[in-house]
């Protein structure tokens, strides 16, 4: 999306059915995992990167899976789906449509608004992240599942998003990156 900064996306630009943006969002991605590639390759080993995509469906996870396997190990590519239930999802959809650069030119409750849409539009083509990957799933902040989580590194991951909250927006997460 922030090879389109600037435009305007409202939720249909998230409907598997608008072939056109469809496109860009795969384009997105696509040179989403060739900086990740670039990135991964001129850092130290331990270096950790996080592609943020909707990745919703099987097709979508498989094809990034198998780009991030032609320069990853498999042990390394984690998937991250965090499952909320429909009173924590209205808490982010206030927040959203509050803090959002896509909502600064919105009346709050047209943000709202376009951003359940959005959440609308996901679910009708969402799938679970299958036992096919790696994963860690948060669900409602109370449960987690795990599957294919091995080595040093993706233990340490899912130490920590296993001690974080989704939705506990009053408490940031900063990252940093040690230099020397």
């Amino acid at each position: 999306r922030h090879m389109n900064e600037g435009k305007k996306f409202d939720a249909q630009f998230y409907s598997s059915s608008n072939q056109e943006a469809v496109q860009i969002r795969e384009k997105a991605l696509a040179q989403s995992v060739q900086d990740l590639r670039k990135y991964i390759k001129t850092c130290a080993m331990g270096s950790v990167g996080i592609i943020d995509a909707q990745t919703v469906t099987e097709k979508s996870r498989k094809r990034i899976h198998d780009q991030l396997r032609e320069f990853m190990d498999e042990d390394r590519i984690i998937f991250l789906e965090v499952m909320l239930d429909d009173d924590k999802v209205q808490e982010l959809i206030k927040l959203k449509a509050k803090t959002s650069p896509e909502y600064k030119d919105y009346l709050e409750a047209d943000a709202e608004a376009d951003f359940r849409q959005r959440i609308e539009e996901y679910k009708k083509v969402y799938e679970s992240t299958s036992d096919d990957f790696n994963y860690i799933k948060i669900i409602n902040n109370e449960r987690h599942e795990l599957n294919g989580i091995r080595g040093f590194l993706p233990s340490k991951i899912m130490n920590w998003v296993l001690n974080i909250r989704a939705g506990r927006y009053r408490h940031p997460i900063y990252f940093s990156r040690h230099g020397q």
